[in-house]
């Protein structure tokens, strides 16, 4: 080797060492970049997977309100199907009845249940959230069947079920809500794989359509003036002491009226309580307010009262409101005015009946099961039918015919213990 060859070689060698010094600490950094890359892609998946969850649990959760809400709407509903939508048909009953006992001589509320090979279940109603909005079912018998929706989606629901709490007037509200329409979910209330579940359980209160009952077939705030007419008023309830009418003004009654009192009570004037100061110190407002609990204007907007024009008539009109809505209270609009045979109301399903004017029954054969309530300042009766229940009149009342008022304590108690709206009980709400 010359010189020249041997210098050549000799300048070369370090660089060649130098490429591989190089090579190695790129390759280094890559590797850690691929270790940042792997790290940030590891974060990222989690992220997702964490939005995911919270995304399926938000669903449950939105679900489960809504089936709170669903239930109490239902149950100040009237007549529903198997679709837990409205219907006309008097064969069926409404979600209330349908779910829920009420004793008519306690309040005590209880849950409807159903047998399953042997075992006792409660009823329960559950929907689905489809693209056209929810679809539910609401069994007399058996699981709850919502249509199932088809195509791909998230399709939360809720299952609901009505739990007594052990308070009389009272039940609890459970929701459970999933993110899916998993019939493991929920029955189980719990998520399962791919799905998240949240349950609500809510307190909820019969307010009674009439706190403070009548205590007297016919009660009267003004002057009760029956003129030449043979009313006939008969109280045989021996807890009432057999008072036939109560009156805050004077009372005028015609020797050729029947006042009946309970069995080896005195009957006639002796059953008559006019001149009650305390009943005549009530304004109109006062006394609508001591009967329902609230103000007027409060009480017609409610969700369960039924508000009904009877302009043109009300027989038909009105037999049909009450039979499409079992226990809930009737509101008619100015006076209400029936002139035919009919029958409004049963001994098993009394009908509470507040009207803005007067009342006239102008046929025999109409008989009103239940409380019938007139707003009217001046009120003259017409007509001879029957009231099988309690009749108050918030001003003066005059008899222009023989109407007759039969007091019965079961029909006015299950009016009171029975109807009214079903609302949340403040504090009664809990996700855990």
């Amino acid at each position: 080797m010359d010189s020249a060859t041997a210098r050549r070689f000799t300048l070369r060698h370090p660089r060649r060492q130098q490429g591989v010094a190089t090579l190695m600490v790129v390759m280094a950094l890559f590797f850690v970049v691929s270790l940042v890359a792997a790290y940030a892609s590891r974060n990222l998946i989690f992220e997702q997977r964490t939005s995911a969850n919270q995304y399926r649990s938000t669903q449950a959760l939105e679900a489960a309100e809504a089936g709170v809400e669903w239930a109490l709407g239902q149950l100040n509903g009237g007549r529903i199907d198997a679709t837990c939508l409205p219907t006309v048909d008097p064969a069926l009953d409404s979600f209330r009845t349908r779910y829920l006992g009420i004793d008519p001589a306690t309040g005590a509320i209880t849950r409807k249940t159903w047998i399953d090979a042997g075992v006792t279940r409660s009823l329960t109603a559950s929907c689905i959230r489809t693209g056209a909005g929810w679809a539910c079912s609401c069994p007399g018998v058996g699981l709850p069947t919502p249509a199932m929706p088809g195509g791909e989606g998230m399709f939360p629901a809720f299952l609901v079920e009505l739990i007594p709490s052990g308070v009389a007037g009272q039940v609890q509200i459970r929701s459970t809500g999933c993110s899916s329409p998993s019939t493991a979910c929920l029955n189980s209330r719990r998520g399962t794989a791919g799905d998240a579940a949240a349950s609500i359980l809510a307190t909820v209160a019969l307010a009674s359509a009439m706190p403070s009952s009548p205590a007297a077939p016919l009660t009267v705030r003004g002057n009760l003036n029956l003129g030449g007419f043979a009313l006939h008023v008969a109280n045989t309830d021996p807890a009432t002491n057999g008072i036939t009418i109560h009156a805050g003004g004077t009372v005028t009654t015609d020797p050729s009226a029947v006042l009946e009192s309970s069995p080896g009570a005195p009957g006639g004037s002796r059953t008559v309580v006019d001149n009650d100061a305390g009943l005549a110190g009530w304004t109109a407002d006062r006394m609508f307010t001591a009967f329902f609990g609230v103000e007027r204007s409060t009480y017609k907007r409610a969700p369960t009262t039924v508000v009904l024009d009877c302009a043109a008539g009300c027989a038909n009109a009105l037999r049909d409101a009450v039979e499409r809505n079992p226990g809930r209270p009737i509101w008619i609009n100015g006076d209400l005015s029936i002139d035919s045979d009919v029958a409004i109301g049963s001994a098993g399903a009394p009908v509470l009946i507040v009207v803005e004017g007067t009342v006239a029954l102008n046929s025999p054969g109409t008989v009103i099961t239940g409380v019938v309530y007139s707003q009217a300042a001046d009120w003259v009766s017409t007509g001879t039918g029957t009231v099988q229940g309690a009749v108050v009149s918030e001003g003066n009342l005059t008899g222009a015919s023989a109407m007759a008022v039969a007091f019965d304590a079961n029909v006015v108690n299950q009016v009171r213990l029975t109807q009214g709206p079903i609302v949340r009980v403040p504090g009664g709400w809990r996700d855990f």
